[in-house]
């Protein structure tokens, strides 16, 4: 009994003696973290170990979902520690987006600290930030956060807060491109076409602007000039003009202090594939669109970053004279690739010149170099600054007579890819190889003429034949032979760009032969690239000897070029600033189109009906406000003539294309009937 009494007394007292072990460290813990906080006694609030004063973000208060945006953020350490940017526990920039249901996205993407940031010192960070998938209204937070730590808000340190409304209005559709045709092939094709192109369509806010453009397809989340260059021609009737005036622009922004042009602007940067010399060319080629499409003089001489617009395009060009000009050949230089690509045979990946690099003077580099030339002496006789326009004319003339010097085989009957700068041992005869791409290129920059064009298309359609190729859009044949190329993903014949089928050269070739009154071929042609690009489903970025597609499902610089063959081959339809001309290539075909350009407010439609009597009817219906030319095509055995009640003046226009019927209307609506006898 003693004993459990003693037990009971020992136990009581360890409890209590417990008990108040316990309430003094509490107490001596509470007066801790007070005196971190605070000094009572002397008035004096302490700095808080997590402290953060952030400056205003310039962040559109619209945005569109599921978009990248990065804008600069200045922001003060006002804590007491310093923010270690690396390590286990680094501090980084970082965001939420909530709404009025809660928080979307608690965990936003990182942004590392560029260096550590002791207390008092304030930095300036490009912040990325990718926006949420639904549409509405939110509230976006950002803060700091100590990974594996804490949020700074948490630790009572106010967080910077923007109202941003989420949106897809400006990546809705506001042109119209429809068509019909006799072919089912061709009017399915009319799907693939605008729904690749506003599939790609997209926005980014890059240092708070927004850049509107479009990606070059699925898997090339970027913006790449040469091709954006190939889809403004179709794209004008589907998005308006911010989408082209606004990726020129920010190219431009991009540009190197020594005149060059990145390959391609993104939410995460921009590179440059330094094997090829066709950046600035394509650079040059887009702007000279967009200025025919709007005859904006004033554009021209828009300041980006204290520099015209007009003047960057002169430094971009004269870049290439600096660096990439061989005095030998008179011609623009480039990495030994096959043909256009971007490629070079030495090495894998094989996209930046490197102590391996080959050097030659290519068909496809000096075509687009030729182009730009007089494009941007042409915008810049508009701007009355007459010596630079005649220096660009005089290179591009000069370009002209030594491509054909050195590149055109007249017995061949096409432009052999490139001569040699750097010897290479080769052991089979590169100039028996046609380079589809790069002679295309000539016929449309004007560099070839009308007997080398007609050549040029013969000899494609010989060598489809000679590789049984599915289309005419095989881009090299004979291919190089395997292994020839370091990269694996084109180390094989008719592999990618080693030879593989190109809707984005094919249509090219399409539109030329429309141009040059070689309807017949090109609508065979044009049904082969819809038979099979209906077949995979796709406008895939290329396609094997027998069709079936490789590399991107939606692939922008095909939908750009078929919409372009179709729209300005097919139809004839040549929309500018200042002028209408309608030049069908439909022959005994029956179609109609309908067209919206948003840049211009422009409507055209017509409908074109062929009998079986000679005779076409041809019913047209437009808002634009000028003259409109028509020219309709006359078989070299026959005659034509209107047959109306209202009677234009109407003549005979004979060019190296053709015999054509030419005559012009002012009228809003009109129906006329063409007779061929």
């Amino acid at each position: 009994m003693n004993n459990r009494n003693k037990l009971i007394s020992v136990v009581l007292v360890s409890t209590v003696l417990v008990l108040f072990l316990l309430l003094v460290s509490s107490t001596a813990l509470e007066n801790k973290d007070s005196r971190e906080l605070s000094t009572p006694n002397k008035g004096i609030k302490l700095e808080p170990i997590y402290g953060a004063e952030y400056s205003d973000i310039e962040i559109p208060a619209e945005l569109t979902s599921s978009s990248m945006c990065s804008a600069n953020l200045t922001v003060k350490n006002t804590g007491t520690d310093t923010w270690i940017k690396d390590g286990k526990e680094p501090v980084c920039i970082s965001y939420h987006w909530n709404n009025t249901n809660g928080t979307v996205i608690y965990d936003g993407l990182r942004t590392f600290l560029p260096y550590n940031v002791s207390p008092g010192d304030t930095i300036n960070s490009e912040v990325l930030i990718k926006t949420p998938d639904q549409e509405g209204n939110y509230t976006l937070v950002i803060d700091l956060v100590k990974e594996g730590v804490t949020w700074f808000e948490v630790q009572g340190t106010n967080p910077l807060e923007k109202e941003v409304e989420i949106s897809k209005r400006v990546l809705e559709q506001q042109g119209k491109l429809e068509y019909r045709t006799d072919y089912p092939e061709i009017n399915k094709l009319q799907a693939l076409i605008v729904n690749t192109t506003n599939s790609s369509a997209t926005v980014f806010v890059d240092n708070g602007k927004p850049i509107l453009g479009f990606y070059a397809g699925s898997g090339y989340p970027q913006i790449w000039v040469r091709d954006s260059a190939t889809v403004i021609q179709t794209g004008r009737y589907l998005f308006p003009e911010t989408f082209f005036s606004s990726w020129i622009e920010a190219f431009c922004e991009n540009q190197m202090e020594n005149g060059s042009i990145p390959d391609y602007i993104s939410p995460y940067g921009s590179d440059k594939n330094t094997v090829e010399t066709d950046q600035e060319a394509s650079l040059v080629h887009s702007a000279y669109l967009y200025y025919k499409m709007t005859g904006n003089t004033s554009w021209l001489e828009k300041t980006v970053r204290g520099e015209r617009i007009i003047d960057r395009l002169d430094d971009s060009l004269m870049w290439v004279l600096t660096n990439r000009y061989n005095n030998n050949y008179g011609l623009i230089s480039g990495a030994y690739t096959a043909d256009w690509g971007d490629v070079q045979f030495e090495d894998t990946p094989g996209t930046h010149v490197s102590e391996k690099t080959h050097w030659t003077c290519d068909i496809y580099d000096n075509s687009f170099f030729f182009q730009a030339c007089n494009e941007l002496s042409l915008m810049q006789t508009d701007l009355e600054e007459n010596e630079r326009a005649i220096f660009w004319a005089d290179t591009a003339h000069s370009i002209k007579e030594n491509v054909n010097k050195y590149l055109w085989q007249q017995k061949k009957g096409y432009y052999k890819m490139h001569v040699r700068i750097s010897p290479v041992n080769l052991d089979f005869n590169e100039e028996e190889m046609f380079p589809m791409g790069g002679n295309v290129i000539a016929i449309q920059s004007g560099l070839a003429n009308h007997t080398q064009a007609e050549q040029i298309f013969e000899i494609a359609r010989e060598r489809k034949i000679q590789v049984n190729s599915s289309t005419i859009g095989c881009v090299l044949i004979p291919a190089y032979p395997s292994s020839f190329f370091a990269n694996t993903i084109m180390d094989e014949e008719y592999e990618y760009q080693n030879g593989g089928q190109w809707d984005w050269f094919a249509g090219r070739l399409v539109l030329e032969e429309f141009i040059n009154g070689r309807n017949e071929d090109a609508v065979v042609h044009l049904r082969e690239i819809a038979n099979q690009d209906n077949n995979v489903g796709g406008l895939y970025e290329w396609y094997t000897l027998n069709g079936t597609g490789k590399g991107s499902p939606m692939y922008l610089g095909s939908a750009g070029v078929l919409g372009q063959c179709v729209i300005e081959g097919y139809f004839g339809v040549d929309l500018s600033n200042n002028s209408l001309v309608i030049t069908p290539g439909l022959g005994t075909d029956n179609g109609s189109i309908s067209l919206y350009e948003p840049t211009s407010d422009t409507r055209f439609s017509y409908n074109y009906t062929a009998f079986q009597n000679n005779t076409i009817l041809f019913d047209y219906e437009t808002n634009y406000p000028g003259e409109i030319r028509f020219n309709f095509l006359v078989p070299e055995n026959k005659r034509a003539y209107i047959d109306s009640d209202i009677l234009p003046e109407s003549t005979y226009n004979k060019n190296e294309n053709g015999k054509y019927l030419t005559f012009s209307s002012e009228s809003n609506r009109s129906v006329y009937k063409i007779v061929y006898y």
